[in-house]
């Protein structure tokens, strides 16, 4: 099945693309303390909201029919991502990470529905 917006891109594309974002995210999430700062572009929690908004948004177009089940998936995704955090020597979990994570992944979403709402007509 092919995307309407970027007929060259299928959906199968997107749901690759979805889980590579989720490798990588993992591994950044587990990088040294010290590599982390110097890719940091903006806040930590600014940085975790965007992650999971772009993590939210491929998850959307890849798996259209399992949005729920993607939005649950991100938030246990951070929660695990925090508990991996607590097991290395360099990182710290933090409750807020999760809060950014969750909170960029609901914003994707209701974005996503609601211009498909209003654009595409659909409920």
């Amino acid at each position: 099945m092919r995307t309407p917006l970027l007929p060259a891109i299928t959906v199968s594309h997107l749901r690759g693309l979805f889980w590579l974002a989720l490798l990588s995210v993992l591994a950044l999430a587990l990088l040294p303390s010290t590599m982390v700062t110097e890719v940091m572009l903006f806040s930590d929690k600014i940085m975790h909201a965007i992650a999971f908004l772009v993590l939210a948004t491929l998850g959307y177009w890849g798996y259209p029919k399992h949005i729920g089940g993607v939005f649950l998936g991100l938030l246990f995704y951070g929660a695990l991502l925090e508990f991996f955090q607590a097991l290395t020597e360099t990182r710290a979990p933090e409750w807020s990470d999760w809060l950014a994570d969750a909170i960029g992944s609901f914003v994707a979403l209701c974005s996503l529905r609601l211009r498909d709402v209003f654009f595409n007509k659909t409920i």
